[in-house]
């Protein structure tokens, strides 16, 4: 009997406690009404469904029960979903109802604008950035006022509505000028550094007092980038006194705190004429000499070249000089004699062309000031005549003495004819590309040209042949039939002269960084055919010429500094400087500028504690 109840029991306990001893079998018969009721009990109770975890694979927004193990977290909704019963019909159910359909879109479109915004605003931020920085280099090439960045950015964002840039554009003007000095500025000197200490350059210096009577020394560096010479802006100091020792201390101080080794790579030095400069006891030119030994030196070429006429101009007579000046003087300090010259132009049929002003600081302004006086000589005339009859003043007397002299107009003549040589010379070495090579041929061609109106050649070529100082005897000079005289054909017969002369026993003549640059792009096996000729040669093209370009920085200068902006402080013209030298070295405009990535990571708020 026991053996047949656990065969045919069905009851989990009656099956698990089969296994126990059975004392009687009239005992398990005796039991079994009660268990037959415990039997049917138990086919009446339900399973319930336990939350199983890999649905969450399927339905992302699940996650266990709040309430027990019968039940599932809706993650959009909020709620505890009993599944006990239906399991995971329960969930679908729970999905398609229209609570969580509305729930689950909200949260979906959440998450994607939490995804991708930081990609747009990312983008955007680096935008503004950009818009920033170019406004600021937009404002230093053009020499603005910085208070235009009152109202600039308002300006933008009303024109152009539609822009998000534009509308988080936040540019004040302490923000722009931090820009000029912390940002463009010092990416600016990071990339001079780097070019100075990997290659050979040159020096040009030169000092100047603004119209606030500060004193500055601008420094100007001629070096190769990618076989191309530059003349580059390099630091502007303000100096306190202008002695050598002070100049020569504030440019080794300017190296040093730059980190940049110019006692390796400094290959030479150019300035104007001036004692302090370039004094043969104690002058900046010594002090660079005695730092560094292989130190080349040269004066300005156009500064020599401008004395060289002024010496020349003074063996003329003074009147000459002084009745260009006294004719300027008296027109300008009239309106109503301007307009009376006017009239008089008009009725002579003559050019309506004003009087010139002979400068004693521009160098190319005396070759104008006379061909504008022989130009406008019989409207002179006529003018002073009538001014002398209706105004009977002294000073109109001595001009129209003097115009009427015929010997003026005969000095006036010889100098139409001879500046231009000066002045054709002193515009190739106020170039900025590499001239340093056509210095003696170049003066070599003028010296000839005007030697030959009236010296014989024989005499020419022992001129040009003596290494010592040779003076010309009086036999030398030509005929006075064979010298030439100026006459109508004056600028044929010049540009005659100096062609035969510059054309004499010569090929043609390439431009000579052109021709290095197709040297240097020679190559054999894949490596650089004559890597230290082009090395010798550029190095020898970073010599100066001329000290024009700091000069020009001096100009530049004035733009920014001028009586309305007095109180502009050094640092900030500097970063201006120091900007347009950026757009020079990208070869572009406030267009085009490109905006590096070193120079988003400066434009922080860490740019305004930067001292100056």
């Amino acid at each position: 009997m026991q053996r047949f109840f656990e065969v045919v029991s069905k009851d989990p306990q009656r099956a698990s406690s089969s296994s126990e001893p059975v004392s009687e079998s009239t005992e398990g018969i005796n039991e079994s009404p009660e268990k037959d009721k415990e039997c049917e009990k138990s086919k009446k109770q339900k399973y319930e469904q336990k939350y199983v975890k890999y649905w969450e694979s399927e339905f992302k927004w699940l996650s266990e029960g709040t309430k027990g193990c019968h039940y599932a977290f809706c993650k959009v909704c909020s709620v505890d979903v009993y599944i006990g019963k239906m399991g995971k019909s329960a969930i679908k159910s729970h999905a398609n109802t229209q609570i969580h359909t509305k729930n689950a879109g909200t949260i979906s479109l959440n998450l994607v604008q939490q995804n991708i915004e930081p990609l747009f605003s990312s983008a955007s931020k680096t935008a503004v950035i950009d818009a920033e920085i170019m406004m600021a280099v937009f404002v230093a090439e053009h020499n603005l006022a910085f208070q235009i960045m009152v109202h600039l950015p308002q300006f933008v964002n009303k024109i152009t509505p539609d822009s998000n840039i534009a509308k988080k554009v936040k540019c004040s003007r302490t923000k722009m000028v931090n820009i000029l000095r912390n940002v463009l500025g010092i990416s600016y000197i990071e990339e001079i550094v780097d070019l100075l200490n990997a290659n050979k350059f040159s020096l040009i210096i030169d000092e100047s007092i603004d119209i606030s009577l500060v004193k500055t020394l601008c420094l100007v560096v001629r070096v190769c980038k990618n076989f191309k010479v530059h003349d580059l802006f390099f630091d502007l100091i303000e100096v306190e006194f202008a002695d050598a020792s002070s100049l020569f201390s504030a440019v080794i101080n300017s190296f040093t705190k730059n980190n940049i080794m110019y006692k390796q790579n400094m290959i030479g030095f150019a300035a104007d004429g001036a004692n302090v400069m370039m004094g043969r006891n104690h002058s900046v030119s010594t002090l660079l000499k005695a730092d560094i030994n292989d130190l080349f030196v040269l004066k300005c070429v156009c500064h020599s070249f401008h004395l060289c006429a002024s010496y020349a101009c003074e063996k003329l007579p003074g009147e000459v000089e002084d009745l260009a000046r006294n004719i300027f003087n008296y027109l300008k300090s009239s309106s109503k004699r301007l307009k009376d010259f006017s009239c008089l132009q008009y009725f002579f049929e003559f050019k309506a062309n004003k009087i010139l002003h002979p400068s004693q600081t521009r160098w190319l302004s005396l070759s104008a000031v006379v061909s504008r006086l022989i130009e406008q000589y019989d409207v002179l005339i006529a003018y002073f005549s009538i001014a002398v009859k209706e105004e009977n003043l002294q000073t109109a007397k001595n001009i129209l003495t003097s115009l009427k002299d015929p010997i003026t107009k005969l000095y006036l003549l010889f100098l139409e004819f001879a500046l231009p040589f000066f002045i054709k010379l002193n515009k190739l070495f106020q170039s900025e590309s590499s001239q340093i090579h056509k210095l003696h041929s170049s003066v070599k061609e003028i010296v000839v040209t005007l030697l030959e109106c009236f010296v014989r050649k024989d005499y020419i070529t022992m001129f040009l042949d003596s290494t010592s100082e040779f003076n010309l005897p009086p036999e030398c000079l030509l005929d006075l039939e064979s010298i030439y005289l100026a006459d109508n054909i004056q600028e044929i017969d010049s540009e005659y002269r100096t062609l035969i002369n510059f054309v004499k026993d010569k090929e043609q003549i390439l431009d000579i960084e052109e021709f290095w640059r197709m040297v240097a792009r020679i190559e054999i096996g894949n490596e650089q055919a004559f890597p230290n000729l082009v090395k010798l040669v550029f190095a020898i093209l970073s010599f100066p010429h001329s000290s024009a370009n700091v000069e020009r920085v001096f100009s530049q200068v004035n733009f920014m500094k001028t009586k309305i902006r007095n109180r502009l402080e050094n640092a900030t013209i500097k970063a201006c400087l120091q900007t347009k030298g950026l757009l020079k070295l990208q070869n572009s405009d406030c267009t085009n500028f490109k905006v590096t990535t070193e120079m988003r990571k400066k434009c922080n708020k860490a740019m305004y504690d930067i001292p100056k």
